[in-house]
């Protein structure tokens, strides 16, 4: 008998007669009963490998001698433990990034609905607010220090007054929703971070944030 080795599959082969110089019998050489047992060779013929030369040996004819091939297949083999703790992981690390990822895209989507996301836009907003404070708090203002209220009053029709009031109240609105919207994704970023198991970081969803 003769045990060999092939992707995962542990070949057993039965002679009647072996020849020393014939070690193998690739899986090449053999045809599927198709009953799920085992194999039978296509050409009644051995191809091996001969250890003295290190080479495959010439066909060896055995019209009686061979005679059935059964696949066994192995037992698994249960992974090391270290092996299976670095697996977990990085799979936890793997969940945890994309936990973070879809908080911050949620984070920004709720925003989204109160005010405008666009490049440069938070800039602005926190800009025409210090010119609105400081336009409501100077007892003689001149219009040629607040450009961003001058510019929105010249082109919409309306008093820097009026524009400097609507911006002061948009921002008083505006401010608690978005710490809400902050404490939600801060909370959730904690608790992703400290998660133990992928099951851990599910728990974070779904978040219920702010709507108008």
């Amino acid at each position: 008998m003769f045990k060999i080795d092939l992707a995962g599959l542990t070949v057993l082969g039965w002679f009647a007669s072996l020849p020393p110089d014939v070690a193998e019998l690739p899986l090449s050489r053999l045809a599927d009963l198709g009953d799920g047992t085992g194999f039978w060779p296509m050409d009644r013929q051995v191809v091996g490998f001969d250890p003295r030369t290190h080479r495959l040996a010439e066909p060896v004819p055995q019209p009686d001698a061979l005679r059935r091939v059964v696949v066994v297949r192995p037992t698994p083999v249960p992974l090391p433990a270290e092996e299976v703790a670095a697996e977990e992981v990085a799979e936890l690390k793997r969940r945890q990034a994309e936990a973070i990822a879809v908080v911050n895209q949620d984070a920004g989507k709720a925003r989204a609905r109160f005010i405008t996301v666009a490049i440069g836009q938070e800039g602005t907003y926190i800009e025409k607010d210090r010119e609105a404070r400081a336009f409501q708090a100077d007892p003689a203002p001149d219009p040629a220090s607040y450009p961003y209220l001058s510019a929105e009053a010249e082109h919409t029709g309306q008093t820097i007054t009026t524009i400097a009031a609507l911006i002061v109240g948009t921002a008083a609105a505006w401010t608690p929703v978005n710490a809400q919207i902050e404490g939600l994704r801060q909370g959730a970023l904690k608790t992703i971070r400290d998660a133990s198991t992928p099951a851990a970081v599910a728990t974070v969803f779904p978040i219920d944030w702010p709507a108008p």
